[in-house]
Parts: C-alpha cells; structure tokens; sequence
C-alpha cells in the first residue's frame, strides 16, 4: 500500500459529497427541463452554477498522488462508477473493478 496524504475515510467523505453535489445538479438539470417540456412558451434557461467539483477532484488526486488521473476517470468518465460502458485494464487486460469508492480506493493504492 501507498503512504497517502488523506485516510480513506476522508477520501470517502470527499468523493460522496461531490457525487451527492453532481446528483443534486443533475437532478436540478432535469427539473428545468421537464419544467420547460411542459410550459413550452416559456423557455426557463438553467446555465451551470459553480460547484468546485473540480478542485475537490484536483485536491484529492494530489493528496492521493494520483498522476493517472483515475479519480477524475471514475467521476465523469465512469459517472461516478455507475457507467458500465467503459472500463479499465491492468497490464494483462484483466479488467479493473472501479463500481465504488472502495474500488477507486484499492487503483488509488496498487
């Protein structure tokens, strides 16, 4: 295991509440789009507010020493690990698990 800068309990904290932030905006996303699917006289434009998801993202991959940008791979590429479309391999083609925090984590220290 590597010597981390953070505990996987802060790391855990961290990354749940930037996907909780990246589900709320999705969800308020979604929101003003049935609001304007359903009042199509009035458009109501819903621009992207500022969330500092990605300085968390930054903060935790230099606390992690993470140069592979996994981190930033499993939010949005992965969304959060919940896209199952794509996938990482090791040098064997196995395939890297990366569905939780806790998957991320174990990447984080091989």
């Amino acid at each position: 295991m590597k010597d981390l800068k953070i505990t996987f309990d802060e790391f855990a904290k961290h990354i749940n509440d930037a996907v909780a932030i990246m589900t709320l905006q999705d969800n308020l996303y979604s929101a003003v789009a049935d609001y304007n699917d359903q009042h199509s006289s009035t458009e109501c434009d819903f621009g992207y507010f500022p969330t500092l998801i990605d300085n968390v993202v930054d903060l935790l991959e230099k606390l992690t020493d993470d140069h592979d940008k996994w981190i930033s791979y499993w939010m949005f590429d992965l969304d959060c690990g919940r896209d199952n479309s794509l996938h990482a391999e090791d040098e064997d083609g196995n395939i890297i698990p990366l569905k939780t925090v806790e998957d991320l984590w174990a990447v984080l220290n091989s």
